[in-house]
């Protein structure tokens, strides 16, 4: 074709052979094809080809070169959990998501001491199909009545029957006390045993299994890792000096004066423990001596030599910080806020603040109102904790991101804050809930009385969850957010036993009727109807809810 070797080779350079685009690849790359034209043309293709086709550093230095600088982009990230909407029968899932599940790997080894077992009452929502099907260790107690509560929730007439809990004859885990079986009656629609299942793996029960209906019907199985032997009731925040019970609660322990409990320190906190007035040996009193975290531990000897142990963690907080008192988020005191919260972003920019406008919170100026999400957060959170005291009381952030501030005011990640009202709360008070929630670094301030609060840095955005917005054309979700929910699975099949008796007439307001459909709804539909107006007129917008087609007894869905 007349194409010399060289001019041949040169081509071929720039496909072949493919290679990682490293920082070495991209000089050497960028210096072949911007070689400068000081030498024949020949002389520079050849170079250029060499340098292109050579794994070693450029021999000669191009006309342009590639400066590579740190990226100025900032990232954030937040754990997701995707679970089930509802078990299938014949399903089974870990605690962490595995399906089908092992429940021997998922439940884990255990050393089985009778004394463990605990005795579990009837409570609303609860019941028991037999005394022995009462009795389990701590941590399938623990389950079990918050599986109930997050059933409650949903639908406060739903009951879960215990079948079988310990028994012997039902194998390992059954005999151990720590597998659990359970029916659900009184459900209503959309209401069943594969949703027990899915709220079960929500709240972290190491296996569920949905055990298909047979001869004796279908139930929700399970099943629990050890745990915690012993239930130790105690505050989880305390005060200095005034002196909190601190007592085990379950099991009965046959011999409580041999029960032995001590303070773990982790950190700058500290307490002491003394026996009761009354003298009760399964009690003592924790009173706590440094400011900062620390954890109760509870032994109880058996006569085989081992022991059944539990801990609590409990957090010594002052109800208020004097005057120019300094303090860390563990605690330590007359720390710089350099150690406490770090030193100033190195690359920060105004871009990094968010606007805080909380509606339990005051703010004295625009400014105010501008700070780095994790200070955000932080305040919120002492917002909230302000709002719980006697009155309700608001805050005011006086200040916030400042940059002439010489602390981290300037960076958006400290703020200056007080009472909004001094005969509400007192700016003393406000400083020991500031060193509560998510504040690294807290000072008391004099004039005026408020607090100085700063936190470490942070992510530089946030993640979050929120409601749909809208819906797409032709999209279905259930009522728990399943999208493409069909619509059996999600309210229903027809009710076998249904008679017009059942419906009654909707008069309710907001709401209007094509020409020649029916008001006649039943009491679940109504409710939703009512609470579906509420929900557009709380977003401000007006006008009725217009319903095209109603109760049809020939319609086929």
């Amino acid at each position: 074709m007349g194409e010399g070797d060289e001019r041949y080779r040169q081509r071929l350079a720039i496909f072949a052979p493919y290679r990682l685009p490293s920082s070495a690849t991209l000089h050497r790359g960028i210096a072949a094809l911007s070689l400068p034209a000081q030498v024949g043309a020949t002389d520079v293709a050849a170079q250029a080809t060499q340098q292109l086709l050579s794994d070693v550093p450029a021999a000669l230095p191009g006309q342009i070169d590639v400066l590579e600088v740190d990226s100025t982009r900032f990232c954030a990230s937040r754990s997701l959990r995707a679970m089930p909407a509802r078990l299938a029968p014949g399903q089974s899932i870990d605690a962490t998501g595995k399906m089908p599940a092992d429940e021997t790997a998922a439940t884990g080894n255990y050393t089985f001491h009778r004394e463990a077992l605990v005795r579990v009452d009837d409570t609303a929502g609860l019941a028991f199909a037999t005394e022995t099907s009462r009795w389990m260790i701590l941590r399938a107690a623990r389950g079990l009545v918050t599986l109930v509560s997050r059933l409650q929730a949903l639908t406060p007439a739903a009951q879960i029957t215990v079948t079988a809990a310990l028994d012997t004859s039902l194998g390992p885990l059954h005999a151990q006390g720590r597998l659990l079986d359970l029916i659900l009656s009184n459900a209503p629609t959309g209401i069943d045993l594969g949703l027990v299942g899915a709220l079960a793996h929500e709240i972290g029960v190491d296996y569920v299994a949905y055990i298909p209906a047979d001869d004796a019907g279908g139930f929700v199985r399970l099943s629990f890792a050890g745990g915690d032997d012993l239930d130790i009731l105690a505050p989880d925040v305390v005060a200095p000096d005034p002196p909190s019970s601190v007592a085990v609660i379950r099991p009965l322990l046959a011999s409580p004066a041999s029960l032995i409990l001590r303070v773990l320190r982790c950190g700058p906190g500290n307490g002491t423990l003394a026996a009761t007035p009354e003298g009760g040996s399964g009690s003592r009193l924790f009173t706590g001596t440094a400011l900062g975290q620390v954890t109760i531990v509870a032994e109880y000897p058996l006569a085989d030599g081992s022991f059944l142990s539990g801990a609590k963690t409990v957090v010594i907080a002052p109800d208020t910080l004097g005057p120019c008192t300094v303090i860390a988020s563990d605690g330590s005191e007359g720390v710089s806020e350099s150690q406490a919260s770090g030193p100033p972003d190195s690359d920060f920019r105004e871009a990094y603040l968010v606007r805080a406008d909380d509606s339990r919170t005051d703010y004295a100026s625009d400014n105010a109102r501008r700070m780095q999400l994790p200070l955000e957060q932080a305040l919120l959170q002492l917002a909230a904790l302000a709002a719980a005291e006697p009155g309700s009381p608001r805050i005011t952030v006086l200040s916030a991101y400042d940059p002439a501030a010489s602390n981290l005011q300037a960076a958006g990640r400290g703020l200056i804050v007080a009472p909004s009202n001094a005969t509400q709360l007192t700016a003393v008070r406000l400083g020991a809930l500031a060193y509560r929630p998510g504040f690294d670094y807290v000072e008391m301030r004099r004039y005026p009385p408020s607090v100085y609060a700063s936190v470490k840095a942070g992510e530089r955005f946030e993640i979050v969850r929120s409601p749909i917005d809208r819906l797409w054309p032709n999209a279905r979700i259930s009522g728990l957010g399943e999208l493409m929910a069909t619509e059996f699975a999600a309210a229903g099949p027809p009710d076998p036993d249904f008679s017009v008796a059942m419906l009654e007439v909707y008069t309710g307001a907001g709401v209007s009727l094509a020409t020649g459909v029916s008001n006649q709804v039943q009491p679940p539909l109504a409710s939703a109807l009512t609470a579906l107006v509420a929900a557009i007129a709380s977003d401000g917008v007006a006008g009725d809810v217009q319903i095209t087609a109603g109760f049809n007894p020939a319609a086929t869905a």
